[in-house]
């Protein structure tokens, strides 16, 4: 009875022993020998060189697998063929239930002649994908014609996650109600990216739905804590609301991005973004395309929000028939911070009107901060305009600003601000402020109002320090009220008639030179104006396409600042309200509320990536010549020190068990 039991216990451990092996080998099933080779593995990808194969990736979600050859759909999607699925063309791979979590290699090939037309309200989640969820989709070109109802992308509904790379789209798409890209509807999740992507097709959105919204030519929408980076755009982009060169809407990051692309629509219109939530990030990014706008908030980079906006250039026409225009951002809300800019483009509006519509080089309204920008671009309308900005609210603050360009406009106009309730300083208007001279005039530099007019702002209820004015110039601030402050200007100037106007005695005027005063009685209190004075040690530096130069004289202080960034994080970003100049130090503020899902925060990074130098709280920077921006940085917490084991372990512990017990057995025997 023993011998028998000995017998049985090392067979059964010799088939248990079979099972764990076997269940750690890849099964070479039916579905596997559908394709021209391949395990499913990372290091061994299914190959595809049929459309029938592709169609088999539905049936793998989670595999691995490359394209081999060019595929072209044309037939198989038309009337009558094989994928025709009653008209609606293509069945895009994956959903929100199964979505595709392997890793799919274009090989560079071309997939040809994709259609899809699912624009039913039933309808979501439509390109050759339809979800991808922590996967990944590389080197592809697609090719042919997708119309989706919402979360519609030429190559892939929704990212959730997973990694978009290398792919370029030359299919045209539309949406019939959100989200639409050429490459994404969308993009969401802590690691979900679209790296060096571009895009051909033409991006649009059905006439009769009115309010298609977040439309890019990349990708329709970039949620918290993903990113886009390297992205080109030559297609033409199309929609009502949130509509972007690149993205229609962010909350994450765009960078390093550039659009060529002519960009329309009614509302939040941008020529990489259109609309950007508190603590997103633009940057290092281009636009070259024409963008136009029917109702408000139009811009050369972002249309409007809340976001930081950070070495970026404009180089399009920005054309609106209505309110908040700005050759970099038509509206700066309330957390948004525009810092080192140029803008190249002419800046127009269109409409009709002669009331309190915001036109301005780099932004029509600025409700934060805008910092280091520099305006070339043409400043054409009837209404209130500014070479800098519109108009700057009572809580904006506008620092180390230029502008060298003409500006024309009714109401309230000047150089640098048409109406000013905040804080301007250290600015730079380097145009003519000449009345006799009419629109249209050829001349660099010339200023025209139809009503208030000021070579530096056009209405000032607030704060101008360090003012400076290049040019023949007939006032410096248009009009002042009670409220308003002028300290410390200097107004250095090159030309004649340096006047200043101001109608109320209860403004404070201090330490300012050249200027006459009109008093509340309407008598006039003058100072001794010279016929010339020459400013000293002007420099603009070299402007080159990727150059930021610094303006500089000997008579000016330049400002430096602390900058914050979410990095991707909810929560509120730290503010430091101080400015510092060079030789100040800086305290580093410690995080409020910054957080990331399952993640802890380790401290500040000068670089968003945290390759650069660390900071903590209390830590002190010794500023030289430039901002400090510091990114919140997050790290996972300590690993869970428990154990877990698949099936194949489990099999093996139990045999070495019935090892054991045969082997006392085997001593009594």
């Amino acid at each position: 009875m023993k011998t028998i039991f000995k017998i049985i216990s090392r067979c059964a451990l010799v088939i248990i022993m079979a099972l764990a092996i076997l269940s750690s080998l890849p099964v070479r099933s039916a579905f596997a020998l559908g394709f021209a080779g391949g395990s499913g593995s990372v290091g061994d990808p299914y190959q595809i060189n049929t459309m029938n194969q592709l169609n088999m990736v539905r049936y793998g979600l989670g595999y691995s697998y490359i394209l081999t050859a060019n595929i072209d759909l044309s037939d198989a999607t038309a009337s009558g063929g094989l994928y025709d699925n009653g008209g609606k063309g293509w069945q895009p791979i994956g959903d929100s239930t199964t979505p595709f979590t392997g890793n799919f290699d274009g090989g560079s090939y071309t997939i040809s002649g994709l259609y899809i037309n699912r624009v039913e309200s039933s309808d979501a989640y439509t390109g050759l994908f339809g979800y991808l969820s922590g996967g990944s989709i590389t080197d592809l070109i697609l090719d042919g014609e997708v119309h989706g109802f919402m979360w519609t992308g030429a190559l892939v509904g929704k990212v959730s996650g997973g990694k978009v790379e290398g792919v370029t789209n030359n299919a045209d798409v539309t949406s019939y109600n959100a989200y639409g890209g050429g490459i994404a509807g969308s993009l969401v999740g802590t690691n979900g990216v679209i790296l060096t992507c571009i895009n051909n097709g033409n991006i649009g959105f059905a006439p009769s739905i009115a309010t298609a919204w977040s439309i890019g030519g990349i990708v329709g929408a970039v949620d918290t804590e993903a990113h886009i980076s390297d992205a080109i755009n030559n297609g033409s982009v199309l929609g009502a609301q949130y509509i972007g060169g690149i993205a229609g809407s962010i909350k994450g990051t765009v960078e390093l991005s550039t659009n060529y692309g002519q960009v329309d629509g009614q509302w939040a219109i941008g020529g990489i973004v259109g609309g950007a939530d508190v603590d997103s990030l633009t940057a290092l990014s281009i636009n070259h395309g024409t963008i136009t706008s029917e109702y408000d908030y139009v811009g050369g980079i972002v249309g409007g929000g809340s976001g930081v906006i950070y070495l970026s250039m404009n180089y399009g026409s920005i054309n609106s028939y209505s309110n908040y225009i700005g050759g970099i951002i038509g509206g700066n809300g309330i957390g948004g911070r525009v810092s080192t800019v140029i803008n190249y483009g002419n800046v127009l509006y269109l409409g009709s009107s002669t009331g309190l519509i915001y036109v301005g080089g780099i932004a029509g309204v600025n409700q934060d901060a805008i910092t280091n920008a520099m305006n070339f671009g043409r400043v054409d309308s009837t209404v209130v305009s500014g070479g800098v900005v519109g108009g700057n609210d009572v809580n904006g603050l506008i620092l180390n600003v230029s502008n060298s360009a003409s500006v024309t406009g009714g109401g309230y106009s000047g150089g640098i601000v048409g109406r000013n309730q905040g804080l301007v300083q250290n600015v730079y208007s380097l145009n003519t402020s000449d009345g006799a001279m009419t629109l249209g005039s050829p001349s660099l530099g010339y200023m025209i109002s139809g009503d208030v007019l000021g070579s530096i702002i056009g209405f000032n209820n607030g704060t101008l320090k360090q003012a400076y004015s290049l040019g023949n110039s007939i006032n410096k601030v248009g009009e002042t009220d009670s409220s308003s402050v002028i300290e410390d200007a200097d107004l250095y100037f090159k030309g004649k008639n340096l006047i200043l106007y101001n109608n109320s005695d209860d403004s404070v005027l201090t330490q300012n030179r050249l200027l006459v005063n009109r008093l509340s009685d309407n008598s006039e209190a003058y100072n001794e104006l010279e016929d010339e004075l020459i400013m000293t040690s002007w420099n603009l530096g070299v402007l080159e396409e990727y150059d930021f130069p610094t303006l500089y004289t000997e008579a000016r202080i330049h400002y430096f600042s602390i900058i914050y960034f979410a990095n991707g994080s909810t929560g509120t970003v730290p503010f430091d309200e101080t400015i510092y100049v060079a030789g100040d130090s800086g305290t580093i503020l410690g995080n409020m509320d910054l957080a990331i899902t399952d993640k802890v925060f380790k401290g500040w990074n000068h670089q968003a990536d945290g390759l650069g130098t660390g900071y903590e709280l209390d830590d002190t920077y010794e500023f030289i010549d430039t901002d400090l921006n510091l990114y919140a940085q997050f790290e996972a917490p300590l690993p869970d020190t428990g154990r877990s084991s698949d099936v194949g372990g489990l099999f093996l512990v139990i045999g070495a068990v019935l090892m054991i017990i045969s082997r006392k057995r085997n001593s009594q025997v």
